[in-house]
């Protein structure tokens, strides 16, 4: 189970991984992405042959906001089909899928429902994903469960896999960091991936630190005094950091720009 879950979380920074690598203008099939087995999270290898390491943290607290707990049911619920959709496709080879469907967990969920859910969904696609093998596949065999509904799934030829609403405004807004008072929490996270990174091991890779802002509104720019004291806590340890928009729950996989922040 422990490898399972570490698998998982894996699978969850790779697609992060390839989000940012949109969100700053890269063509993620063009990049290779590596597991170290010690930190930082990923290793990236770009186009040219560079090694970059890099690391990737979250702005968002389960408790935060009005509406904190049911996002983070919603969350959890939506990563269990996400990373299953992902273990099924990728077992046969295939890039990338969009899926449509909706939550409907309001409260905490527990790890016996997310496990039974799992095993429900994992055995629906043994049944019904063969569609998705086809060049142009869909697989339109809904699936029903307490805690959420897959109404179909598309194969894509982009990587990853997306799971969007089809209940547009049948969620309050993600509870993420207000943009308003996105400073501190930037600082406080830049400060502590510093001195994590001060314990890794040398090496002379370049070293990029992303901030995913999970939340339905974007962050368009960050006041200079923000990116100034960023730069001053940083002094060279990431020789990038970037802030990106990767909203967790939206109908539109392409969200208009600006997609990201660059700090330093």
């Amino acid at each position: 189970m422990a490898h399972e879950s570490e698998k998982r979380k894996k699978d969850r920074e790779c697609r992060h991984a390839i989000a940012l690598l949109r969100c700053i203008g890269e063509d993620p099939a063009r990049w290779e992405i590596k597991e170290p087995r010690e930190k930082p999270d990923l290793i990236l290898i770009s186009p040219g042959g560079e090694e970059i390491g890099l690391e990737l943290t979250e702005l968002i607290a389960a408790d935060c906001g009005k509406h904190g707990k049911h996002r983070a049911a919603e969350h959890a619920v939506c990563t269990v089909i996400r990373d299953e959709t992902q273990r099924f496709i990728g077992s046969h080879g295939v890039a990338g899928a969009r899926i449509s469907g909706h939550n409907r967990a309001s409260t905490p969920v527990q790890r016996a429902e997310l496990d039974e859910l799992r095993g429900a969904f994992r055995r629906h696609l043994e049944i019904h994903g063969s569609a998705l093998l086809d060049t142009r596949g869909c697989m339109r065999d809904r699936f029903e469960h307490n805690l959420v509904v897959v109404r179909w799934i598309a194969r894509s030829n982009r990587s990853g896999v997306r799971f969007d609403s089809d209940m547009s405004g049948q969620s309050p807004p993600y509870a993420g960091p207000a943009v308003e008072t996105i400073e501190g929490e930037i600082i406080d996270r830049i400060r502590k991936k510093c001195e994590e990174a001060r314990k890794w091991e040398r090496s002379d890779r370049a070293m990029w630190l992303a901030m995913r802002n999970p939340g339905d509104e974007p962050i368009e720019t960050l006041p200079p005094q923000c990116v100034e004291e960023a730069r001053q806590i940083n002094a060279g340890r990431f020789t990038r950091i970037v802030l990106f928009n990767d909203p967790e729950h939206v109908a539109d996989p392409c969200p208009a720009l600006p997609r990201c922040v660059e700090i330093v």
